[in-house]
């Protein structure tokens, strides 16, 4: 086959790792302005059609693979990529292509049908991304194909004549399935990384050893339908991560190899000690016979040593009338999917090692090859067809009954055919259109359907065409969009987004989306059949995931890209690094204006853009920080001037911290970009990542492949820093697990990490054991009443210390603090709507015997709290930073999972309702001396009441400008708490980024922050001191400046976090709250004198007190 190679580049010229061989045909004429917009055929692997070619392409012949010589192959990068064989035929049909007529016919789409999926138990998502397929046998020609046709018409696999496990090699079937006999220097070394590569998901559990290499081993599903064992020396993270994005398999493994398998290295050093020389009985369960098979081995037996005497076993239990040949099972722990390998000894199998030491015995299972094959079979999506045969009248009561149908058709021109399968659960989208239109049968009411297409580029829309296909919902339209829009104006980084709506008398309804990349991760355009599953009920958009939906149930788009025999590939950027012009023209003045404010909120028109572009290398030079304006104003679908953009990055000099940052967020896809702020990144301490560790998280949605610079980035620096930021990084990970948006990409992650962190390993280990033991004593607890309480919660504690019997925990919220039992008498129930469990721990002897105290919530998602926290540390270093203590209390938390957490408990504190109401009734909010009096009493010296009231006006003024900055809502007087020593600090941030509580039409918080006349008596000293106002407004105003110096670090930070999850947090809109907090549109004068007003305004808000007064009466 050849490949479509874009742009054109000359030969001597390119990088070596993709430079073509002397054979490469180069077209001319690249940027022809009267080039013609014709579609042409394709040519096809079983007949002749034609095919795009184009000024813009470099035809690169490979050499016909032949028996006697070997594949000849160009090495693009280390991921391995099998190259494939193509005709002569094709490529003479290449040579007589016209070279105006190719890459920049228009882009189309076509859309066709609505099914879907059959749910049933179990089912795994085995389609490989590369290919696409729905793995199945012919009935006619008896062997593995694609296909997206009804399982009806597919041939369970069977027998072992269909489907192979250790009988064929990878190899083999590669060469079968390729019918050559000759594998090329590269396939082989492609092969060699496969053979020996890692699979198997690391779920939210724990796999791997104590060692920092580890062979990991799993029985897994080829393209070609086959089974193949593989095993990887996990010593090279690039390589790891680069094999799992090369398989692109959701689920790897049916019967899966034990995570932890030890090397012969470990073992060799065990037995030197005189371990792992275990006497064992084996126990072996079959479904041929009644009796079972006992014998004693020793665990340096090998697996097919142990199915020989196993089969010698049989000869003497079972009737010789029927034949039992044991080759045809296969060996696996009882109770279990741990697949062993032959070949393997049973020490090296850790479960082995663990059993042996315990108990002695070892109880194995022989499953039968054919229900082993089975198994694997169900791997087969089965579609259901919805098309209705005729139309049926229903009544309301029974319309959730009736089947809704539709097929679509629809040309987004690609001359590649484009075809969408739609699948959707008719219960589903009746309720949905019930709910939304009111509809009592499909006569009375007709629904037009419409589909949304968009490319995008970052957040930049290339072209968005929106068009409707029916207004019968049973009718078949076929609708044509013309985008203007050709092959070679695209970005290597282009997504395709695109939603499905119903709607009736202008009322729209979000039935799902799906967005993908246009470009493989090996930079070929997407060919063959893609099946790509929707999100319901949102909207495609430039934050939403490139990622699939991994439901197993939800809706299907099967899309059919072309599979030519030329394939479109997009050439890396050239090597070369660009000369600065030595006269440059002065720059503009709107262009510098620009680049000062550099606002990342402001819209830039196309003479902006324009006038930006022309002044690049003035930026570079005068405003590197500017890089950012920069990439907003680059014209993408020029490749020109993105190959241009890619060579000033090669010579951009470093740029601020925050900067680096802001280069990795939604905005921002150009992918050299993205490598260069990774590389400033390397240059960062640990403790600058850390801080913004869960902002790098989330931006790896944001990425188009799960092999990105920045993964590799972050899983060497929790690999180097295990303690601090490897903990931490885990996790986040396992807290995205429940995020299905991106819980494919963190647990290939995940697994990465668990298979090198060597001894860490079984620290997580205890800490996730220990959070769900909790987490059901959690859930539990919601359930009980009263008296059920002193019982039922010391009984669960009993048991989470019993499993830290003899061991530390080390707390998952922080690595520097472990912990060795419960204090289970000073633990409770807190009396609220989420009931949370107060636990109290004794900490270790190497921390001294002081207690931790932490709080375990269930039911709400502290992904938000985790954020505010986050951004109040921020602010906390740069006053440090600027000479000012606010004297901040912040405290841990991190979310588990989507419902559930932990926070650290506070010590020595009550909340402002406590104090209010204490011995004076909810009138006591009135009370203006009430918190005043509350810390005299607790601190009785005059010294360490001034102290505490210092502590007091810094504290409240600290909360009071971080609060206003980042929106906090819902703020009432039991979630701000003030400590004995007199620090002020509020808790439960459930509402940011200005959505306050309303009701009806009245808002119930209408200062910008809370300050009430308790608050201003203990700053005043109980009004004896009034000069301590004016200090107090000083360093309100000097703090908010200090933040508003600052306010890219917090703008980038919030945009980061668009794919968080976060409720409040979705949309780019949403961080608008927090440039107009940050008053950017004034100067420094004009923003001090309106904040100094919003203090005034605060303060004489009586609606917070009243609020307060609400709060108090139904609490």
């Amino acid at each position: 086959m050849d490949s479509y190679w874009l742009p054109p580049i000359s030969s001597n010229s390119l990088p070596v790792k993709a430079k073509p061989r002397s054979n490469t045909i180069q077209l001319s004429n690249f940027n022809n302005p009267n080039r013609q917009k014709k579609a042409f055929p394709l040519v096809s692997k079983t007949e002749s059609k034609f095919f795009h070619s184009s000024s813009a392409a470099v035809l690169e012949k490979k050499t016909v693979v032949q028996s006697e010589t070997k594949v000849s192959s160009s090495t693009r990068r280390p991921l391995p990529s099998l190259p494939r064989n193509y005709s002569q035929q094709s490529i003479e049909v290449a040579k007589k292509t016209s070279d105006q007529q190719a890459l920049n016919s228009e882009i189309n789409f076509r859309i066709l049908s609505v099914q879907q999926p059959n749910d049933f138990p179990n089912q795994l998502d085995f389609m490989l991304a590369k290919q696409r397929t729905i793995l199945g046998i012919d009935e006619k020609r008896k062997k593995p194909i694609k296909t997206y046709k009804t399982a009806k018409t597919l041939k369970p696999i069977s027998s072992s004549e269909d489907i192979q496990t250790s009988e064929m090699s990878y190899e083999e079937s590669h060469l079968a399935k390729r019918k050559v006999s000759v594998l090329s220097d590269q396939e082989k070394k492609a092969i060699s990384l496969l053979t020996n590569g890692i699979s198997g998901f690391g779920k939210s559990g724990v796999h791997g050893s104590n060692n920092d290499i580890v062979e990991r081993e799993c029985l897994c599903i080829n393209q070609n339908t086959k089974p193949i064992l593989m095993s990887k020396d996990m010593m090279n993270v690039e390589d790891t991560v680069e094999i799992r994005n090369f398989l692109q398999i959701s689920e790897l493994a049916l019967y899966q190899m034990n995570g932890e398998v030890l090397p012969y290295n470990y073992i060799e050093a065990e037995i030197s000690c005189g371990g792992l020389m275990q006497p064992v009985l084996l126990t072996i369960n079959t479904s041929f016979s009644q009796y079972k098979i006992s014998f004693k081995c020793m665990t340096n037996l090998k697996w097919v040593e142990v199915k020989k005497m196993i089969e010698k076993g049989i000869s003497t239990k079972v009737s010789t009338r029927i034949p039992v040949k044991i080759s045809n099972y296969k060996l696996v722990i009882a109770g279990t999917r741990l697949y062993f390998q032959e070949q393997k000894e049973m020490r090296q199998y850790s479960i082995i090692n663990d059993i042996s030491r315990r108990e002695k015995i070892i109880n194995i299972e022989l499953i039968d090859q054919n229900q082993f094959n089975e198994e694997i079979n169900q791997i087969q999506l089965k579609h259901q067809n919805l098309l209705l045969k005729e139309k049926k009248k229903c009544k309301a009561s029974n319309f959730s009954n009736e089947i809704l149908s539709f097929t679509i058709y629809e040309l987004l021109n690609f001359d590649p055919e484009i075809v969408f399968k739609k699948f959707f659960d008719e219960n589903e989208i009746t309720s949905c259109i019930k709910n939304y239109f009111e509809t009592r049968s499909f006569e009375k009411y007709k629904i037009i359907l419409k589909v949304s297409c968009c490319l995008y580029m970052g957040t930049d829309k290339l072209c968005n065409k929106e068009y409707f296909t029916s207004d019968v919902i049973n009718t078949i339209f076929d609708c044509k969009i013309i985008t203007d829009f050709s092959y070679s104006m695209l970005p290597l980084e282009t997504r395709l987004g695109i939603t499905l709506y119903a709607i009736r008398k202008g009322k729209k309804v979000v039935i799902g989306f799906v967005n993908t990349p246009l470009f493989d991760f090996q930079n070929f355009l997407l060919s063959g059949y893609v099946n790509l599953r929707l999100w319901p009920d949102e909207e495609s958009d430039a934050v939403s995931s490139p990622l699939q939906n991994p439901s197993p149930t939800a809706p299907i788009i099967s899309i059919k890209f072309p599979d030519p025999v030329i394939k479109i590939f997009y050439q890396p950027y050239e090597a070369k690094y660009p000369q600065v012009p030595k006269n440059l023209l002065k720059i503009s003045n709107d262009v510098q204006q620009l680049a000062l404010h550099n606002d990342p909120f402001q819209p830039l028109t196309n003479e902006q853009k324009n006038e930006i572009w022309q002044n690049r290398f003035n930026i570079l030079i005068q405003f590197p920080d500017s890089i950012d304006l920069l990439l907003r104003a680059v014209p993408w679908t020029d490749y020109k001037a993105r190959e241009e953009m890619a060579d000033l990055i090669k010579i951009w000099p470093g740029i601020s911290p925050i900067q680096v940052i802001g280069l990795l967020d939604v905005r921002n896809s150009f992918t050299p970009a993205r490598d260069y702020a990774v590389r400033l990144l390397e240059e960062t301490k640990d403790q600058v990542i850390l801080g913004y560790l869960p902002q790098f998280i989330q931006v790896l949605k944001f990425e188009s492949y799960t092999c990105s610079s920045l993964a590799l980035f972050l899983l060497k620096r929790a690999l180097k820093n295990r303690g601090d930021m490897g903990q931490l990084f885990y996790w986040l990970l396992v807290g995205e697990n429940e995020k299905t948006k991106i819980s494919l990409r963190s647990k290939i992650l995940l697994e990465v990490y668990n298979s090198m962190c060597g001894t860490q390993l079984k620290e997580l280990k205890t800490q996730e054991n220990f959070i769900k033991i909790i987490e059901e004593t959690a859930v539990n607890a919601k359930h009980w009443k009263d008296d059920e309480i002193k019982t039922n919660l010391p009984n669960m504690l009993t048991v989470v210390n019993n499993a830290l019997q003899g061991s530390r925990l080390t707390l998952p919220f922080t690595s520097r603090e472990t912990v060795s039992c419960v204090v289970v008498n000073k633990c409770k129930v807190f009396d609220s709507n989420a009931h949370p469990i107060l636990l109290c721990f004794q900490s270790s002897p190497i921390f001294s015997q002081q207690e931790t105290r932490f709080i375990f919530k269930v039911g709400d998602n502290l992904m938000q709290d985790m954020l505010t926290l986050q951004m109040f540390k921020l602010m906390d270093d740069l006053w440090k930073k600027n000479g000012i203590d606010f004297r901040m209390t912040i405290y841990n938390v991190l979310a588990t999972s989507t419902t559930s957490g932990i926070i650290q408990f506070v010590p020595n504190c009550e909340t402002v309702n406590s104090i209010q109401t204490k011995g004076r009734g909810i009138t006591g909010v009135f009370d203006d001396a009430c918190i005043y009096e509350w810390i005299k009493s607790k601190n009785l010296e005059e010294k360490d009441l001034k102290n505490a009231i210092e502590n007091f006006t810094y504290s409240c003024a600290g909360y009071c400008v971080a609060t206003y900055v980042i929106g906090v809502g819902d703020r009432h007087n039991d979630n701000i708490m003030v400590s004995k020593d007199g620090h002020l600090f509020h808790i439960d941030f459930g509402h940011f980024l200005g959505n306050i509580i309303k009701l009806g039409f009245y808002n119930k918080e209408s200062a910008p922050f809370v300050l009430t006349n308790d608050f201003m008596f203990v700053i005043t000293m109980g009004n004896t001191d009034t000069d301590n106002y004016s200090f107090f407004e000083n360093i309100c105003t000097k703090g908010f400046m200090i933040l508003r110096n600052n306010a890219k670090t917090f703008i980038y930070s919030f945009m980061m976090m668009l794919c968080s999850g976060v409720p409040q947090l979705k949309h780019v809109e949403d961080v608008q709250y927090l440039k107009d907090a940050f008053m950017l549109d004034k100067t420094d004068d004009q923003a001090e004198q309106e904040f100094r007003t919003l203090i005034s305004q605060s303060l004489g808000t009586f609606r917070t007190r009243l609020n307060f007064f609400m709060h108090s009466m139904v609490h």
